[in-house]
């Protein structure tokens, strides 16, 4: 069972019932899984930087990860910031309260991002092996890699 994306919550009792389905793949617009009969043998497909991740996780559920099959769905970005290439530092509350950007691009050269620096719904740009990618992995951020071939800012 695939849900569509755009969907953010499932509805109580949605699966009732449904004692042969093998795996349900949720998108990342789900917001809240309310008191939800998902049978205990599905396997959650969804995307590391989720609720759905959390919920499967906090319920014991079997998970796959489609990051490696399908990137993490994004909204295009709207309005970026792109930081100086050589900032190595981005300060506690640094962006906090701020949503007049919804993506920001994090150079390779940062190796220390402040508590509460960035709104947790900001799409992080940067490239794979950063700390920037550590540190939005470990932070639940939604991450969109930029291609090796891309420049700094």
């Amino acid at each position: 069972m695939v849900i569509p994306d755009g969907i953010t919550e499932i509805p109580n009792h949605t699966f009732d019932g449904c004692t042969n389905m093998k795996e349900i793949t949720i998108p990342v617009t789900i917001q809240s899984i309310n008191n939800t009969l998902i049978p205990e043998a599905p396997i959650i497909k969804t995307w590391h930087n989720s609720y759905p991740k959390e919920w499967a996780i906090q319920n014991n559920r079997m998970i796959h990860y489609m990051d490696e099959i399908t990137p993490t769905p994004l909204p295009d970005p709207v309005n970026i910031i792109h930081l100086p290439s050589k900032l190595t530092t981005i300060g506690d509350s640094a962006f906090e309260g701020c949503n007049s950007f919804d993506t920001i691009t994090i150079p390779n050269a940062v190796e220390t991002i402040g508590d509460k620096a960035i709104e947790p719904n900001i799409v992080i740009n940067t490239w794979r092996n950063t700390y920037a990618e550590e540190w939005s992995l470990s932070n639940n951020r939604p991450i969109r890699y930029l291609d090796e071939d891309t420049p700094q800012p």
